[in-house]
């Protein structure tokens, strides 16, 4: 059985918190055999009357789609099965490949082109109120807008804020997505999930400043959030995140680090095991 079936036929067996690591790991499968069923899940969970699993569907979606995109209308070359590449098996389809890519980056850029009278007039209701609610910034976070940047901000600074509108800005290309994690992460800890879409060289001193400052599921959110960032030293964030032995934090920093390319990678993983189990012990 694929890993995506096995895990959409556990979930409604499993607890919330086992849930929230299913949701976590499934926005990672954007490149599997069959996707759709993956993106089905993650959707219906946008409407969980649990704001811990909707957060985490919110978040994985946002990083699961690109992936998607790409693999299901053959922009990327390296996702590419092996019945694929033997179907294909033919002179010249790495170049054809090529210019795939880069007919695609010129249809996607055309095709912002064409949305944005639409784009504006999407922003005009919503900011009227005639036009509430998540589908609507997600929507408009997909045209990359100066004006839809500026409504979006706007609207991450009034109280209550949550994640689905700091990800729909930072998916529009707002550049201050850290500030605004900062600035609101106690009153929502969920937002931590955030550092997951700022440049790397800002996340990992931002998770390891945070991680003391916050609870235990907030340092759950930026294990998580570490994991996105794949080609840095993740040492700074990994010491102040295990550094009070907290089981759900243990098993989303091992789940960071599974894609972690910063040599080193497997001791790292050995002593977290060894600490975890020696905490297991102790209890």
């Amino acid at each position: 059985m694929r890993i995506q079936d096995e895990l959409i036929n556990l979930y409604p067996r499993l607890n919330r918190f086992d849930r929230k690591f299913v949701l976590t790991e499934l926005g990672r499968l954007s490149r599997v055999f069959d996707a759709e069923d993956v993106l089905d899940s993650l959707q219906d969970e946008l409407t969980s009357s649990d704001p811990l699993l909707r957060d985490q569907a919110e978040c994985s979606l946002v990083h699961f789609l690109p992936g998607y995109i790409r693999c299901k209308y053959g922009v990327d070359g390296t996702t590419r099965g092996l019945w694929s590449r033997y179907r294909d098996s033919t002179a010249g389809m790495n170049a054809s490949l090529g210019t795939r890519a880069v007919e695609s980056r010129a249809i996607e850029q055309n095709a912002f082109l064409s949305l944005r009278p639409l784009a504006r007039h999407v922003l005009q209701l919503t900011s009227s109120g005639r036009l509430p609610g998540q589908a609507a910034r997600r929507a408009l976070a997909q045209v990359p807008l100066l004006s839809i940047q500026d409504h979006l901000r706007v609207e991450l600074r009034k109280p209550g804020s949550d994640l689905g509108l700091l990800l729909a800005y930072a998916r529009a290309g707002g550049q201050d997505v850290l500030d605004a994690v900062q600035a609101s992460h106690e009153e929502n800890p969920s937002l931590l999930l955030g550092l997951s879409t700022v440049p790397s060289h800002e996340a990992i001193p931002a998770i390891a400043e945070l991680a003391p400052r916050t609870r235990r599921m907030g340092r759950a959110h930026l294990a998580i959030a570490l994991g996105f960032h794949v080609d840095v030293d993740p040492d700074p964030a990994v010491e102040s995140l295990l550094s009070r032995r907290e089981s759900w934090v243990q098993v989303y920093v091992l789940w960071a680090l599974r894609g972690n390319t910063w040599p080193g990678g497997l001791s790292r993983i050995v002593s977290i095991r060894r600490g975890a189990v020696s905490t297991v012990r102790s209890r």
